[in-house]
């Protein structure tokens, strides 16, 4: 009882106070508020782990995950999985909602709806600017995927260019078209750096994208006022 009443106190504080401490000598951590399943083994997980990198979880209650410039917490029920990769972080939702907060210095997060095909229009999200936090959430729907901007500004880099979404707006990310289905059944494999889940190869147009969100960050980099802390800000 004291856990799940401590657990909410804990996460708020982290994502207020402290969202992003892990410093890159630190191991991404997974760290339950009950239970989370394994979907690749079907282990069910109540304590600290390293994060699963790249393994659908499901969780039942509210899961917090650490990495490096990067918090997720996902909501009850949620199924998810989160790879990071060298330049870059993936984010596949098969269902259910993710919070996140990242620092200006955070790697490209590739999102992924469960019925997106891995191999083409996945959109990366990058800070727009050189505030200390961006904050928001991710949802996804059977047929819907959307972005809501809590704090700060983020680029959606995607094959129709960029576009930034300010506090307070929700934009959709991605939506399945009216009668279609999705070409993923059961529990997509592990993704590796070669191909997205379920051994769909990664298409030129996907790497392109990548492409232009690294620039867009690099090219972002010096901006702001000048008149903060440019530190780091773990």
């Amino acid at each position: 009882m004291f856990r799940k009443q401590f657990f909410p106190v804990l996460l708020a504080t982290m994502m207020l106070f402290q969202p992003l401490m892990a410093s890159a000598a630190s191991i991404s951590r997974l760290v339950p508020n009950g239970t989370v399943t394994l979907l690749e083994s079907g282990t069910v997980v109540d304590k600290e782990i390293p994060v699963p990198n790249g393994i659908l979880m499901s969780s039942n209650g509210q899961s917090l995950i650490e990495n490096e410039g990067l918090h997720l917490v996902s909501a009850d029920k949620t199924v998810f999985a989160i790879q990071e990769e060298s330049t870059h972080f993936n984010l596949m939702v098969m269902e259910g909602s993710v919070d996140f907060a990242m620092s200006p210095g955070s790697k490209p997060l590739g999102f992924r709806p469960f019925f997106q095909d891995s191999a083409g229009t996945n959109p990366y999200l990058i800070p727009a600017n050189s505030e200390n936090v961006f904050r928001g959430t991710l949802q996804v729907t059977k047929d819907k995927a959307t972005l809501t901007m809590s704090e700060g500004s983020l680029k959606v880099v995607s094959v129709d260019g960029q576009t930034v979404v300010n506090r307070g707006d929700t934009i959709v990310l991605a939506q399945l078209t009216p009668g279609a289905t999705s070409n993923i059944t059961g529990n997509p494999s592990r993704p590796t750096a070669e191909t997205g889940w379920g051994g769909i190869a990664v298409g030129a147009a996907s790497v392109g994208i990548l492409g232009a969100a690294i620039a867009a960050l690099a090219a972002g980099s010096g901006g702001g006022d000048g008149g903060g802390d440019e530190g780091s800000p773990y």
